[in-house]
């Protein structure tokens, strides 16, 4: 076995569970639809906020790229890096 795939293999055990199965990260990967209670809650936040960060996105994956706009309308003070 190469070195590059037991590093692999080690890196991967990390993500498993004691019975064997894999375990998955607490994420939406893309292609995946976001549940909507998860974005209800979103959109409920930035409603509430007084200040929005946006940090590291491009805009453009759907339906995130709503919520920016969302706040705009709604008097939302905007940082954006």
């Amino acid at each position: 076995m190469s070195s590059r795939l037991a590093i692999i293999k080690n890196f991967l055990r990390f993500f498993r569970c004691s019975c064997g199965g894999r375990i998955r990260p607490s994420i939406v990967f893309f292609g995946e639809i976001l549940p909507e209670s998860q974005f209800l809650k979103a959109e409920k936040m930035v409603l509430n906020c007084d200040l929005l960060l946006l940090i590291g996105t491009s805009g453009i994956v759907q339906p995130a790229p709503n919520l920016p706009s969302l706040a705009k309308e709604t008097g939302v003070r905007i940082i954006e890096t």
